[in-house]
């Protein structure tokens, strides 16, 4: 098992992923830790993972691969977990097989993904990989830019838009300065599901505040 937590992961380069690079059966836990401004020359500018990983409480911004996945690249055969995630201001520049500004999806995988925002990612905020074995996409009581249309499967893979799901202006401090903290007026606040969700938030305060109410 590998676990990284309480972490800070930037201005990092690599062939294949800034961040994190990784190919195995190993269970992979990343918890409370940003990636910011990591770049790649091919796929995925923070992170690229074959076999399924757990994200949770991750702050992704500012990170830029040559291709696919601006943040995250999913592939392989595995479960991937993404729970009270933000995604913001990464960027895909694409190629032929797709692009993916927040994160990209291929050779079946399967990603879950609840109480996260996605918002302001380019040229979209998740995309599938355009041939090969397709790949499913579970998204509940997050906040998707565009909503179910700031995700292209390119006909290869199934989205399952669930419950609880909204596209808003989440409403950051300061994206600009790097603050993705959220407004008191944020609609993201309170919009979350208790179930499976963190009980502490990235900075490590507790959640939900007030207790017996949805987390943000």
């Amino acid at each position: 098992t590998l676990n990284i937590k309480n972490s800070f992961i930037a201005y990092n380069y690599g062939h294949n992923s800034g961040g994190i690079y990784a190919i195995s059966s190993t269970a992979i836990n990343i918890t409370d830790t940003e990636f910011a401004h990591n770049s790649a020359g091919y796929n995925g500018g923070a992170v690229q993972i074959y076999g399924g990983a757990t994200f949770k409480n991750v702050l992704f911004h500012n990170n830029r691969p040559g291709a696919r996945g601006g943040a995250v690249y999913l592939g392989g055969v595995g479960t991937s977990t993404i729970t009270n995630c933000t995604f913001s201001k990464n960027t895909a520049p694409g190629d032929s097989w797709g692009t993916g500004g927040a994160v990209f999806l291929t050779s079946a995988a399967t990603v879950n993904i609840k109480n996260s925002i996605l918002y302001d990612n380019s040229p979209n905020e998740i995309d599938f990989m355009v041939l090969g074995n397709e790949s499913t996409l579970n998204v509940e009581y997050s906040n998707v830019e565009g909503g179910s249309s700031g995700i292209d499967t390119e006909d290869n893979g199934t989205v399952n838009w669930n419950s609880g799901n909204i596209d808003l202006d989440p409403f950051f401090v300061n994206a600009s300065s790097k603050d993705f903290s959220l407004q008191n007026y944020s609609p993201a606040i309170g919009s979350g599901t208790a179930t499976g969700a963190t009980t502490t938030d990235i900075n490590g305060k507790t959640r939900p505040t007030p207790s017996n109410t949805n987390p943000d």
